[in-house]
């Protein structure tokens, strides 16, 4: 089981392009480098002269090194100080001490800044002359270098090994020219199954209309969610009861050209919005054809470019080695050698032989892999797939064809005496009439979410209700976000007072019945020598991993030290009566000094406690869908609910996980088993704060 999943996680980061793991690299980058550096297609330059300076904000660069490297042949007159650089089919012509450059077809460039010479090297803008070659330039600021890519290039040598899939991408695309439309329609159906009750069918279905242009996109549909109302039923019928009409019709419209603007009617009221039809405006996005995204053609090469652009955007000296990797891996799955060849038709299957077989090259060892995948390319462009897995008390099935205009797919999920889900689904492409708009009406009220950041909002601050600490929420927003500190705050706390309301619903939807009711065996006696290591071991290792957390983290285990250690009664009392009470009522009342009206009733405090929700719903469900991994890997013997306790509202989290596991067998004690998760959640979202404080603070 490890194995298959760390297979199909190297897969999904080789798709993705291991964003995160980029950044951990720079996080843990050594000292800022005080020279400038360039790198040319994953490669560092050398120079034996002059070195690269950063001049009035432009890389200046030894020329014929940087050329050299680049491949250009460079010849230099020393009569008339001239330098020719050629590069294929492009040839540059420049007079040293000038800012201008000449083509071989007689046009003149202008560069914003004039070359000069230092220790016998003519030094040049890097970024002028390399775009002039037709080559990518990139700065990484963390890095200190300048970053050159033949991008051209580089997407030729990965498509070379997808030239089966990019023709049924061609072929695919070859019927239809300009806008397209595209209309969407998905419907299925959830069956949850209770022997004794009898089984439930819960109905959910989308439509989804799309018009798909070069730089723009249009997107508008409905969504049939009334089954979430369905399920909240039993533990809420009153919220069930007013969420079912607004889940029952979801519609919602998008633009997304220069910004994104979306528009959903039922986010009104709870965004506090006076006009229904409001569009809300997001800050620039990313293009579409810089995304590899827009209606015209593209590659698997230029794809797999345009995702390690995205994901190396703040660290682009990593994007030539990232995309790479991707490539390697993507060819070893899905690469031209990975396909058999019948009469004009190609055919495509990864079982658990093959996936044995990649796992061995990845280093890994045994591989448990239940799971199939096969694709048929026939020669006319159409194509099928089919996926089917197994496993344990889990089943899931999925098959679906394509050709140039029409899509289907249809599929089944089903968990033993648990649920049976199947769904359906359909798409039809076709010529647009109409060009998708690239922004809303001129009279449309628009409300522009960055009129609403008073402070530069990271989502670190919003995302650290989450772990539903209000200390930790505090001291992140002072950090961050000061002038958020109320909202975050009073969310935080919120949150923490309501978590008996908000978990249980997760809990059952998340959880079997059969797995809320196991019991665990009896915990081990913890000796005193050990509860006194513990808060000490976790201060210096957290501390020393990540000095921004001390705060949170010394005060914590100082705590804990005081309690457990048994020769500072009267500390381990001062620290958990009087103290606690003397610190919490001047820092009830600051934070309420700061919530005036002018500033706590708007748009963007109603926004915070709306994202804050998220936050701590996404952080129960993580906790409680890694408990059912355990559940499962363990084969029974770990309660799922006990993840649920894994935020840092200690120990109410606990004791909601207690409640909701003794309802379903009385004679279900959990409590100290969730504690064990519950203080790991005080220590992460410590952790976790302290992180983001340094990323995002400075």
């Amino acid at each position: 089981m490890k194995k298959w999943i760390s297979v199909c996680l190297t897969l999904m980061l080789a798709l993705a392009l291991a964003a995160p793991a980029a950044a951990a690299d720079r996080t843990a980058a050594p000292a800022r480098p005080s020279g400038v550096s360039v790198q040319v297609n994953g490669k560092n330059v050398t120079f034996p002269n002059a070195s690269p300076a950063v001049i009035n904000g432009r890389t200046m660069v030894p020329m014929r090194a940087v050329l050299e490297t680049l491949g250009a042949e460079v010849d230099y007159d020393g009569e008339t100080k001239t330098v020719q650089a050629k590069l294929g089919d492009v040839s540059l012509t420049h007079v040293i001490g000038t800012d201008a450059i000449q083509t071989a077809s007689g046009e003149k460039l202008t560069m914003d800044t004039t070359s000069y010479v230092k220790n016998g090297s003519t030094l040049v803008p890097l970024r002028f002359f390399s775009q002039a070659l037709g080559y990518e330039v990139y700065w990484d600021e963390g890095a200190r270098t300048a970053v050159v890519i033949d991008k051209a290039a580089a997407v030729a040598k990965i498509d070379e090994g997808f030239t089966i899939l990019n023709d049924l991408q061609a072929k695919q695309r070859q019927t239809l020219e300009g806008d397209l439309a595209i209309a969407m329609d998905f419907s299925g159906e959830a069956k949850l199954l209770d022997s004794i009750n009898g089984d439930k069918a819960l109905p959910f279905s989308m439509k989804l209309s799309v018009i798909y242009g070069a730089e723009a996109m249009n997107a508008e549909g409905t969504m049939d969610l009334s089954a979430l109302a369905a399920l909240m039923e039993e533990e809420d019928p009153e919220t069930a009861k007013a969420m079912e009409p607004l889940l029952k019709d979801l519609s919602f419209k998008m633009i997304y050209g220069e910004s994104m603007w979306v528009q959903m009617p039922a986010l009104a009221p709870i965004l506090g919005l006076t006009e229904a039809d409001a569009w809300l405006k997001t800050g620039d996005v990313p293009a579409l054809s810089a995304m590899g995204m827009n209606a015209g053609s593209s590659t698997i090469g230029g794809t797999l470019y345009a995702l390690a652009e995205m994901a190396d955007a703040e660290v682009p000296v990593n994007i030539y080695e990232d995309l790479t990797k991707a490539a390697q891996l993507l060819t070893s799955v899905m690469g031209d050698k990975t396909f058999t060849k019948t009469g004009e038709d190609y055919s495509w299957k990864l079982d658990e032989a093959k996936t044995a077989q990649l796992a061995e090259a990845l280093g890994a060892s045994a591989v448990d892999f239940p799971f199939t995948m096969e694709m048929t390319i026939k020669a006319d462009g159409s194509s099928t797939f089919s996926m089917a897995l197994s496993m344990d008390e889990l089943t899931m099935s999925l098959s679906g064809a394509s050709n140039q205009t029409e899509s289907t797919v249809k599929g089944q999920f089903q968990i033993k005496n648990v649920c049976d889900v199947t769904f359906q689904g359909s798409s039809k492409i076709s010529a647009s009439d109409k060009a998708p708009v690239t922004a809303p009406p001129a009279d449309a009220a628009v409300i522009d979410l960055d009129d609403y950041a008073a402070a530069p909002l990271t989502g670190a601050d919003l995302g650290v209700i989450g772990g539903a600490d209000g200390p930790t929420a505090i001291l992140t927003a002072s950090k961050l976000a000061v002038e958020l500190l109320p909202a975050i705050a009073i969310a935080a706390y919120s949150y923490m007072a309501l978590i008996p309301m908000i978990q249980p619903p997760l809990m059952k939807l998340l959880t079997t019945k059969e797995a809320r009711q196991v019991k665990m065996s009896q915990l081990r006696k913890v000796s005193q020598t050990e509860k006194i290591i513990f808060p000490i071991a976790v201060t210096i290792f957290v501390v020393l991993l990540i000095p921004d957390t001390a705060p949170l983290i010394g005060m914590l285990m100082l705590g804990n030290l005081f309690r457990e250690c048994g020769v500072t009664e009267r500390l381990s009392d001062t620290a958990q009566n009087a103290l606690i009470n003397i610190v919490t009522i001047p820092l009830g009342l600051s934070v309420g000094f700061k919530a005036t009206a002018s500033s706590f009733l708007t748009f963007q405090t109603l926004s915070i406690i709306a994202l804050g929700l998220t936050a701590f719903l996404l952080s129960t469900a993580g906790g409680l869908i890694l408990g059912d991994v355990m559940y499962v890997l363990t084969k029974g013997k770990v309660n799922p609910l006990i993840g649920s306790a894994g935020v840092s509202a200690v120990p109410m989290a606990a004791r909601v996980a207690q409640n909701v596991g003794q309802k379903e067998n009385p004679s279900n004690f959990l409590l100290m088993h969730a504690m064990g998760p519950n203080v790991a959640g005080v220590i992460g979202s410590a952790c976790a704060a302290g992180f983001m404080i340094k990323v995002f603070g400075g």
